[in-house]
């Protein structure tokens, strides 16, 4: 796949808007792991530089209240973050201290439940709140005649993504390695370049998307009638997005 420009029609300030507070560095992700195909990965590691208290976030679904999993668990450095029944609370973002040694820190998570539940997870120092979106893309249906796919980072940072494709019956068929989009750029190709492990005739297409500022992923779809033989230009739908703010407003 390369990344070429490709023409949207995108709101003016969907890539500008940012916190008046500069937002810390984390010391891991944002990360995103489903259990649509192999979650890439399923076991990370990342390096601190001093022995700290850090505090691990998790955004348990799109955050909209969708693909939320029914169970799994977080460990890092060994320790076990979250569970099923911290996944199975009311609140979709919730956060929890953890010592971490100097050095390597194993990160290793499972997602149990729907064909497209998702865990997005940042490590910040300290006591310090991520600056971070995530967020789903949804074409309901197409099949792969003359199927091609088109997206624009609308945010000046980057975009970690991964593309699931259903068949009919609404179950996983194939689906990409996580790949970045730079800020403000775009990709796009036919949909076979999308895929690495599987195949896909007809169904439904997700994106699944996440990275730190302010800014949503957007697509669109070029899909073919063989009857009428015309080719039209599909947006795929917003079906789910959440800022989690450093600064957010006071009550």
């Amino acid at each position: 796949m390369s990344i070429q420009k490709v023409r949207f029609v995108v709101p003016v300030l969907a890539g500008l808007a940012f916190s008046a507070a500069l937002a810390v560095e984390p010391l891991y992700g944002p990360a995103s792991f489903e259990t649509a195909g192999p979650a890439v990965p399923h076991h990370d590691t990342f390096n601190v530089s001093a022995a700290t208290t850090a505090l691990v976030w998790i955004q348990n679904g799109d955050g909209e209240g969708n693909s939320r999993p029914t169970g799994g668990q977080v460990v890092i450095a060994g320790q076990l973050v979250a569970g099923t029944a911290d996944l199975a609370r009311p609140g979709d973002l919730f956060a929890k201290a953890l010592a971490l040694p100097k050095g390597d820190i194993s990160v290793d998570v499972v997602v149990e439940g729907g064909q497209d539940a998702m865990l997005t997870i940042v490590v910040m120092p300290q006591s310090q709140r991520p600056d971070v979106s995530v967020g789903r893309l949804v074409l309901p249906h197409a099949a792969a005649s003359g199927l091609t796919i088109a997206l624009k980072n609308g945010s000046r940072r980057a975009r970690q993504v991964k593309v699931v494709f259903y068949d009919d019956d609404g179950d996983v068929v194939a689906w990409s390695h996580r790949f970045e989009i730079p800020g403000h750029g775009s990709i796009d190709g036919a949909f076979g370049s999308f895929i690495h492990e599987g195949s896909f005739a007809s169904g439904s297409i997700e994106v699944l998307w996440s990275g730190r500022g302010a800014g949503r992923l957007f697509g669109q779809a070029t899909v073919h009638d063989d009857l009428s033989g015309v080719d039209s230009i599909v947006e795929m739908q917003q079906a789910g997005h959440k800022r989690i703010d450093p600064d957010p407003p006071r009550r």
